[in-house]
């Protein structure tokens, strides 16, 4: 559908998906590649394009973890009961240490 603008309905979703993947915390290099093109052009067009309201938003409103480490810890909860081995259980909490800043021992009472 043409809207009589430069610009089509088709590109302002892609602009709506830019924008909702930056507030989200998508790392820019993934999400420039799901839409199609490298870091820079999507950087050089749709950061471009950002109005100021824009701007404040996503440094107000932005995650930068995609899933709360509450979410997280029910999540490995949930694949721990189906892997459980000693070294899947380490490993988890490894990676769950590493990803949020945590304790290793920390995250191993969470998971309890």
């Amino acid at each position: 559908m043409k809207w009589h603008l430069d610009l089509t309905q088709t590109h302002a979703l892609r602009h709506l998906a830019n924008m909702n993947g930056r507030m989200s915390g998508v790392n820019p290099t993934a999400l420039a590649q799901s839409l199609g093109h490298s870091l820079q052009i999507n950087e050089g067009t749709y950061t471009k394009r950002q109005a100021t309201k824009t701007t404040i938003d996503l440094l107000l409103n932005s995650q930068k973890q995609p899933l709360g480490l509450t979410s997280a810890i029910a999540a490995a909860k949930s694949l721990l009961a189906t892997h459980t081995s000693r070294q899947a259980r380490e490993a988890t909490i490894d990676l769950l240490a590493a990803i949020y800043h945590e304790d290793a021992e920390a995250i191993a009472e969470m998971l309890r």
